[in-house]
């Protein structure tokens, strides 16, 4: 596992796996940490990176918080909300771990994403909209902004169940 920010905050720009990747102290780890996956990874054994993006589930993290931020009236978006929040659900993260480690096909980089990153309004937008709640209001930024999805997966056939932000809300406010 590694993390989709390493791309860092590109302003206006979709990253996918070829992307250059970004500067700071979150894209300098996730390089180190590729870099020393691929240092120790044995002769023929096939590697396999998926570069994951912000998840949501169920069960505790951020998706929770945000909720909760919403149910209170605080659960706007940050700053202007230009910025790329690139997703994935929790429950199509699983599938792509169980499939990348049964398919032989699978190997190398994968963003780990839905193939509909939003801004950062549309998924406090979304979300609000999704529980039948009013809209928050705005807050100062404090998420790390992404836009970026996989150009390899539909390469290897992996299809998502929740390709589409508001059919994933539905399925955890469930």
């Amino acid at each position: 596992m590694s993390t989709a920010h390493i791309y860092g905050d590109p302003p206006a720009a979709t990253c996918t796996e070829e992307a250059a990747f970004g500067y700071g102290l979150v894209p300098f780890v996730g390089k180190a940490w590729e870099a020393t996956f691929q240092q120790y990874l044995p002769e023929g054994m096939r590697g396999i990176t998926l570069r994951t993006s912000f998840v949501i589930g169920k069960k505790g993290g951020v998706f929770t918080i945000l909720q909760r931020l919403v149910r209170w009236g605080l659960g706007g978006w940050a700053e202007y909300g230009q910025q790329g929040m690139s997703w994935i659900y929790q429950k199509d993260l699983n599938r792509l771990i169980t499939k990348s480690i049964e398919d032989l096909k699978y190997g190398g980089v994968y963003i780990a994403s839905a193939p509909e990153p939003v801004s950062n309004v549309s998924f406090m937008k979304q979300l609000p909209k999704n529980m039948r709640i009013l809209r928050g209001l705005p807050s100062r930024p404090w998420m790390i902004k992404i836009d970026a999805h996989s150009r390899r997966l539909p390469e290897v056939g992996f299809e998502f169940l929740f390709p589409w932000l508001s059919a994933a809300i539905d399925d955890l406010l469930k």
